[in-house]
Protein backbone atom coordinates (compact mmCIF):
# COMPACT_ATOMS: atom_id res chain seq x y z
CA UNK A 1 0.00 0.00 0.00
CA UNK A 2 2.76 2.73 0.64
CA UNK A 3 4.09 1.65 -2.58
CA UNK A 4 1.66 2.42 -4.58
CA UNK A 5 0.47 5.53 -2.84
CA UNK A 6 3.96 6.58 -2.33
CA UNK A 7 5.43 6.25 -5.55
CA UNK A 8 3.01 5.37 -8.10
CA UNK A 9 0.39 7.71 -7.06
CA UNK A 10 2.99 9.87 -6.42
CA UNK A 11 5.02 9.94 -9.83
CA UNK A 12 1.72 10.02 -11.39
CA UNK A 13 0.68 13.33 -9.76
CA UNK A 14 3.68 14.82 -10.53
CA UNK A 15 3.29 13.51 -14.21
CA UNK A 16 0.01 15.02 -14.33
CA UNK A 17 0.92 18.86 -13.10
CA UNK A 18 3.79 18.65 -15.37
CA UNK A 19 1.83 18.10 -18.45
CA UNK A 20 -0.70 20.19 -17.35
CA UNK A 21 1.47 23.38 -16.75
CA UNK A 22 2.96 22.76 -20.21
CA UNK A 23 0.42 21.80 -22.43
CA UNK A 24 -3.11 23.20 -21.05
CA UNK A 25 -2.01 26.10 -18.69
CA UNK A 26 0.01 27.57 -20.83
CA UNK A 27 -0.97 31.10 -22.42
CA UNK A 28 0.81 30.10 -25.73
CA UNK A 29 -1.57 27.58 -26.54
CA UNK A 30 -4.92 28.14 -28.54
CA UNK A 31 -8.11 27.02 -26.90
CA UNK A 32 -8.29 23.63 -29.48
CA UNK A 33 -5.10 22.76 -28.30
CA UNK A 34 -5.74 22.83 -24.92
CA UNK A 35 -8.39 20.63 -24.87
CA UNK A 36 -6.92 18.15 -27.44
CA UNK A 37 -4.44 17.94 -24.71
CA UNK A 38 -6.48 17.52 -21.80
CA UNK A 39 -8.59 14.72 -23.73
CA UNK A 40 -5.39 12.82 -24.40
CA UNK A 41 -4.07 13.30 -20.54
CA UNK A 42 -7.27 12.36 -18.86
CA UNK A 43 -7.22 9.08 -21.67
CA UNK A 44 -3.34 8.59 -20.55
CA UNK A 45 -4.13 8.91 -16.81
CA UNK A 46 -7.37 7.06 -16.89
CA UNK A 47 -5.59 4.17 -18.63
CA UNK A 48 -3.06 3.69 -16.14
CA UNK A 49 -5.40 4.54 -12.79
CA UNK A 50 -7.88 1.52 -13.93
CA UNK A 51 -4.58 -0.81 -14.55
CA UNK A 52 -3.75 0.38 -10.91
CA UNK A 53 -7.57 0.02 -9.38
CA UNK A 54 -7.05 -4.01 -10.82
CA UNK A 55 -4.03 -4.83 -9.15
CA UNK A 56 -5.07 -3.37 -6.25
CA UNK A 57 -7.97 -5.09 -6.04
CA UNK A 58 -6.43 -8.19 -6.57
CA UNK A 59 -3.74 -7.22 -3.61
CA UNK A 60 -6.45 -6.09 -1.38
CA UNK A 61 -8.55 -9.14 -1.42
CA UNK A 62 -5.91 -11.00 -0.29
CA UNK A 63 -5.02 -8.89 2.38
CA UNK A 64 -8.68 -8.62 3.70
CA UNK A 65 -8.75 -12.31 4.11
CA UNK A 66 -5.31 -12.22 6.29
CA UNK A 67 -7.10 -9.43 8.01
CA UNK A 68 -9.76 -10.71 9.51
CA UNK A 69 -7.62 -13.51 11.08
CA UNK A 70 -5.35 -10.63 13.27
CA UNK A 71 -5.88 -8.88 16.14
CA UNK A 72 -7.69 -5.67 16.00
CA UNK A 73 -4.73 -3.37 15.21
CA UNK A 74 -3.62 -4.90 12.27
CA UNK A 75 -7.21 -4.06 10.88
CA UNK A 76 -7.05 -0.25 11.85
CA UNK A 77 -3.61 -0.44 9.84
CA UNK A 78 -5.22 -2.37 6.86
CA UNK A 79 -8.55 0.46 7.32
CA UNK A 80 -5.63 3.06 7.50
CA UNK A 81 -4.11 2.22 4.54
CA UNK A 82 -7.43 2.39 2.52
CA UNK A 83 -8.05 5.69 3.95
CA UNK A 84 -4.65 6.78 2.51
CA UNK A 85 -5.33 5.38 -1.23
CA UNK A 86 -8.49 6.84 -1.32
CA UNK A 87 -7.51 10.62 -0.03
CA UNK A 88 -4.60 10.10 -2.69
CA UNK A 89 -7.55 9.39 -5.68
CA UNK A 90 -9.35 12.30 -4.10
CA UNK A 91 -6.19 14.06 -4.67
CA UNK A 92 -5.43 13.85 -8.24
CA UNK A 93 -8.61 14.53 -8.85
CA UNK A 94 -8.03 18.02 -8.25
CA UNK A 95 -4.79 17.58 -10.87
CA UNK A 96 -7.49 17.27 -13.35
CA UNK A 97 -11.00 19.26 -14.27
CA UNK A 98 -13.93 17.11 -14.74
CA UNK A 99 -12.43 13.96 -13.40
CA UNK A 100 -13.56 12.38 -10.80
CA UNK A 101 -11.47 9.20 -9.62
CA UNK A 102 -12.90 8.90 -5.93
CA UNK A 103 -15.74 6.95 -7.64
CA UNK A 104 -13.34 4.68 -8.47
CA UNK A 105 -12.06 4.39 -5.20
CA UNK A 106 -15.42 4.28 -3.45
CA UNK A 107 -16.19 1.00 -5.67
CA UNK A 108 -13.23 -0.61 -4.81
CA UNK A 109 -13.69 0.25 -1.07
CA UNK A 110 -17.18 -1.08 -1.51
CA UNK A 111 -16.13 -4.67 -3.26
CA UNK A 112 -13.68 -4.96 0.20
CA UNK A 113 -16.61 -4.32 2.55
CA UNK A 114 -18.70 -6.74 0.61
CA UNK A 115 -16.06 -9.31 0.85
CA UNK A 116 -15.12 -8.71 4.30
CA UNK A 117 -18.97 -9.67 4.96
CA UNK A 118 -18.49 -12.48 2.94
CA UNK A 119 -16.04 -13.58 5.07
CA UNK A 120 -17.74 -13.31 8.12
CA UNK A 121 -20.88 -15.07 6.79
CA UNK A 122 -18.50 -18.08 5.68
CA UNK A 123 -16.88 -18.27 9.26
CA UNK A 124 -21.21 -18.21 10.47
CA UNK A 125 -21.58 -21.23 8.31
CA UNK A 126 -18.27 -23.44 9.67
CA UNK A 127 -19.31 -22.33 13.33
CA UNK A 128 -23.24 -23.30 13.10
CA UNK A 129 -22.25 -26.51 11.21
CA UNK A 130 -19.74 -27.73 13.98
CA UNK A 131 -21.87 -26.59 16.47
CA UNK A 132 -24.71 -29.04 15.23
CA UNK A 133 -22.48 -31.64 14.39
CA UNK A 134 -21.04 -31.75 18.17
CA UNK A 135 -24.56 -31.51 19.41
CA UNK A 136 -25.41 -34.82 17.91
CA UNK A 137 -22.79 -36.40 20.20
CA UNK A 138 -23.46 -34.56 23.25
CA UNK A 139 -27.49 -35.63 23.16
CA UNK A 140 -26.53 -39.06 22.80
CA UNK A 141 -23.89 -38.92 25.75
CA UNK A 142 -26.27 -36.94 28.04
CA UNK A 143 -29.94 -36.71 26.56
CA UNK A 144 -31.08 -34.67 29.45
CA UNK A 145 -28.89 -31.65 28.15
CA UNK A 146 -30.79 -30.60 25.10
CA UNK A 147 -31.40 -26.76 26.97
CA UNK A 148 -28.36 -26.49 27.60
CA UNK A 149 -26.85 -27.20 24.11
CA UNK A 150 -29.56 -24.95 22.59
CA UNK A 151 -28.20 -22.15 24.40
CA UNK A 152 -24.69 -22.39 23.94
CA UNK A 153 -25.89 -23.49 19.77
CA UNK A 154 -27.46 -19.70 19.98
CA UNK A 155 -24.96 -17.82 22.07
CA UNK A 156 -22.25 -18.69 19.29
CA UNK A 157 -24.64 -18.30 16.61
CA UNK A 158 -25.66 -14.39 17.97
CA UNK A 159 -21.98 -13.92 18.85
CA UNK A 160 -20.36 -14.46 15.89
CA UNK A 161 -23.10 -12.79 13.64
CA UNK A 162 -22.07 -9.59 16.26
CA UNK A 163 -18.42 -10.32 15.72
CA UNK A 164 -18.89 -9.91 12.09
CA UNK A 165 -21.45 -6.65 12.64
CA UNK A 166 -18.39 -5.19 14.81
CA UNK A 167 -15.51 -5.87 12.07
CA UNK A 168 -17.84 -4.31 9.16
CA UNK A 169 -18.71 -1.19 11.72
CA UNK A 170 -14.60 -0.38 11.35
CA UNK A 171 -15.44 0.87 7.90
CA UNK A 172 -17.92 4.44 9.51
CA UNK A 173 -15.02 5.09 11.62
CA UNK A 174 -15.31 9.35 11.31
CA UNK A 175 -11.66 9.61 10.84
CA UNK A 176 -11.77 7.55 7.74
CA UNK A 177 -12.16 10.02 4.45
CA UNK A 178 -14.62 7.26 2.75
CA UNK A 179 -17.17 6.44 5.39
CA UNK A 180 -17.78 10.18 5.24
CA UNK A 181 -19.41 9.39 1.53
CA UNK A 182 -23.13 9.13 2.08
CA UNK A 183 -24.11 6.77 -0.40
CA UNK A 184 -21.00 4.77 0.67
CA UNK A 185 -22.55 4.13 4.30
CA UNK A 186 -26.27 3.89 2.70
CA UNK A 187 -25.34 0.98 0.93
CA UNK A 188 -23.11 -0.57 3.03
CA UNK A 189 -25.73 -0.71 5.82
CA UNK A 190 -28.18 -2.08 3.60
CA UNK A 191 -26.81 -4.17 0.87
CA UNK A 192 -23.49 -5.19 2.60
CA UNK A 193 -24.36 -5.38 6.71
CA UNK A 194 -28.28 -6.00 6.63
CA UNK A 195 -28.91 -7.71 3.89
CA UNK A 196 -25.36 -9.29 3.36
CA UNK A 197 -24.65 -10.16 6.56
CA UNK A 198 -27.50 -10.43 9.43
CA UNK A 199 -30.00 -11.19 6.70
CA UNK A 200 -27.94 -14.12 4.91
CA UNK A 201 -26.92 -15.63 7.65
CA UNK A 202 -31.34 -16.34 8.69
CA UNK A 203 -31.61 -17.70 5.15
CA UNK A 204 -28.80 -19.68 5.45
CA UNK A 205 -30.10 -21.25 8.54
CA UNK A 206 -33.64 -21.90 6.75
CA UNK A 207 -31.84 -23.47 3.93
CA UNK A 208 -29.99 -25.59 6.40
CA UNK A 209 -32.93 -26.91 8.00
CA UNK A 210 -34.71 -27.61 4.67
CA UNK A 211 -31.59 -29.55 3.36
CA UNK A 212 -31.67 -31.76 6.82
CA UNK A 213 -34.76 -32.62 5.62
CA UNK A 214 -33.61 -33.26 2.01
CA UNK A 215 -30.85 -35.47 2.55
CA UNK A 216 -32.73 -37.87 4.05
CA UNK A 217 -32.85 -40.03 7.52
CA UNK A 218 -30.26 -38.76 10.02
CA UNK A 219 -30.08 -38.60 14.08
CA UNK A 220 -33.72 -37.75 14.10
CA UNK A 221 -32.97 -35.92 17.81
CA UNK A 222 -30.93 -33.52 15.46
CA UNK A 223 -34.54 -32.91 13.62
CA UNK A 224 -35.95 -31.98 16.94
CA UNK A 225 -33.06 -30.03 18.35
CA UNK A 226 -33.17 -27.69 15.31
CA UNK A 227 -36.67 -27.34 15.37
CA UNK A 228 -36.73 -25.99 19.08
CA UNK A 229 -33.90 -23.79 17.87
CA UNK A 230 -35.71 -22.05 14.94
CA UNK A 231 -38.57 -21.54 17.26
CA UNK A 232 -36.08 -19.86 19.69
CA UNK A 233 -34.79 -17.59 16.89
CA UNK A 234 -38.08 -16.97 15.91
CA UNK A 235 -39.19 -15.62 18.77
CA UNK A 236 -36.93 -12.93 19.19
CA UNK A 237 -33.80 -13.25 17.80
CA UNK A 238 -34.12 -11.99 13.90
CA UNK A 239 -36.09 -9.30 15.65
CA UNK A 240 -33.54 -8.60 17.53
CA UNK A 241 -30.20 -8.82 15.16
CA UNK A 242 -32.34 -6.76 12.47
CA UNK A 243 -33.29 -4.19 14.63
CA UNK A 244 -29.54 -3.65 16.30
CA UNK A 245 -28.12 -2.94 12.64
CA UNK A 246 -31.05 -0.56 11.69
CA UNK A 247 -30.33 1.19 14.42
CA UNK A 248 -26.83 1.78 14.38
CA UNK A 249 -27.02 2.41 10.74
CA UNK A 250 -29.90 4.54 10.91
CA UNK A 251 -31.61 2.36 8.22
CA UNK A 252 -35.35 3.60 7.97
CA UNK A 253 -37.92 0.79 6.73
CA UNK A 254 -40.66 3.13 5.80
CA UNK A 255 -38.06 4.73 3.11
CA UNK A 256 -39.91 3.73 -0.06
CA UNK A 257 -37.33 5.63 -1.92
CA UNK A 258 -34.69 3.92 -1.40
CA UNK A 259 -32.97 1.99 -4.69
CA UNK A 260 -32.06 -0.86 -2.57
CA UNK A 261 -34.79 -3.23 -1.57
CA UNK A 262 -35.22 -4.58 2.56
CA UNK A 263 -36.31 -8.04 2.98
CA UNK A 264 -39.65 -8.53 5.27
CA UNK A 265 -38.17 -9.53 9.00
CA UNK A 266 -41.92 -11.01 9.18
CA UNK A 267 -40.92 -12.96 6.11
CA UNK A 268 -37.89 -14.71 7.85
CA UNK A 269 -39.68 -15.32 11.31
CA UNK A 270 -42.79 -17.13 9.58
CA UNK A 271 -39.80 -19.35 7.41
CA UNK A 272 -38.39 -20.19 10.30
CA UNK A 273 -41.97 -21.14 11.94
CA UNK A 274 -42.84 -23.26 9.09
CA UNK A 275 -39.13 -25.34 8.97
CA UNK A 276 -39.47 -25.33 12.64
CA UNK A 277 -42.82 -27.06 11.78
CA UNK A 278 -41.67 -29.41 9.08
CA UNK A 279 -38.81 -30.51 11.07
CA UNK A 280 -41.04 -31.72 13.44
CA UNK A 281 -42.81 -33.62 10.97
CA UNK A 282 -40.26 -35.14 9.66
CA UNK A 283 -39.15 -36.49 13.26
CA UNK A 284 -42.71 -37.87 14.01
CA UNK A 285 -42.80 -39.69 10.60
CA UNK A 286 -39.43 -41.14 10.69
CA UNK A 287 -40.41 -42.39 14.33
CA UNK A 288 -43.41 -43.95 12.72
CA UNK A 289 -41.71 -45.40 10.25
CA UNK A 290 -39.21 -46.64 12.55
CA UNK A 291 -41.64 -48.41 14.61
CA UNK A 292 -43.71 -49.89 11.65
CA UNK A 293 -40.79 -51.63 10.62
CA UNK A 294 -39.48 -52.85 14.52
CA UNK A 295 -43.22 -54.24 14.71
CA UNK A 296 -42.68 -56.38 11.27
CA UNK A 297 -39.62 -57.32 11.73
CA UNK A 298 -40.38 -59.27 15.31
CA UNK A 299 -43.77 -60.54 14.04
CA UNK A 300 -46.03 -58.33 15.22
CA UNK A 301 -49.02 -57.85 13.39
CA UNK A 302 -53.06 -57.34 14.43
CA UNK A 303 -53.63 -61.36 13.79
CA UNK A 304 -50.68 -62.01 16.67
CA UNK A 305 -52.57 -59.33 19.02
CA UNK A 306 -54.11 -61.08 21.82
CA UNK A 307 -58.03 -60.28 22.49
CA UNK A 308 -60.21 -61.18 25.35
CA UNK A 309 -61.45 -64.11 24.77
CA UNK A 310 -58.38 -65.63 23.70
CA UNK A 311 -57.02 -63.89 27.27
CA UNK A 312 -59.61 -65.94 28.90
CA UNK A 313 -58.95 -69.00 27.59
Amino acid sequence: MELSCGIFLSNLSLVIASFSQAFIQSAELTEDSRQESQEALKTFAQGLIDEFLVVMESRLTTEVKEVTQQEAEFRETFLKALDRLYRRLMAMGTLMPNTDFTTLGMTLISKITKLDAELSLSRIKQCYEKSVKESGFELRSHPGSSQEILGSILATLVGQMKSGLNKLQDYTHSDYHFSQNSEFRQKMAIVTVREGLVVESFKYLINFGNKLMENGPCDSLIWLLVAKLYLDIEMGTVAYMVNSVEADYDIKREKKNTQWSLTNVTEIISSFNSTAKKLVEEFVSSQGNQLAEYTSEWGFNEQNWPTPETELV
